[in-house]
């Protein structure tokens, strides 16, 4: 695997995407810019059946420190309160809407 992904800094055109053998797990070449010599990133994006991104938008993670700063989002007691309300209003939204469309 390192070798491989080697090659991708290496040779791989910028933002170029790999799929890897996890479903919702891609790699990705991000190109230098200045001073910044390219980086490959891990894309975290939920996959369906067939291994293709359920969302329009990645999680680009490029190192272990930006992955347990999202490991210690996620796991927060905060963000599922957060995402339970956001939740609530989005079907509450939704049923409203649609009852106005009748």
């Amino acid at each position: 695997m390192e070798r491989e992904l080697r090659d991708i800094l290496k040779t791989g055109k910028d933002w170029e995407k790999f799929k890897t053998m996890t479903p919702g797990l891609r790699i990705c070449k991000i190109p230098g810019r200045g001073s910044n010599l390219p980086t490959l990133a891990v894309l975290v994006n939920p996959a369906d059946s067939s291994g293709n991104p359920t969302k329009k938008k990645d999680l680009y993670v490029r190192s272990i420190s930006e992955l347990e700063e999202f490991r210690n989002l996620m796991n927060s007691e905060k963000i599922e309160e957060i995402i339970a309300v956001v939740d609530t209003i989005n079907k509450e939204f939704i049923q409203d809407e649609r009852v106005l469309d009748i």
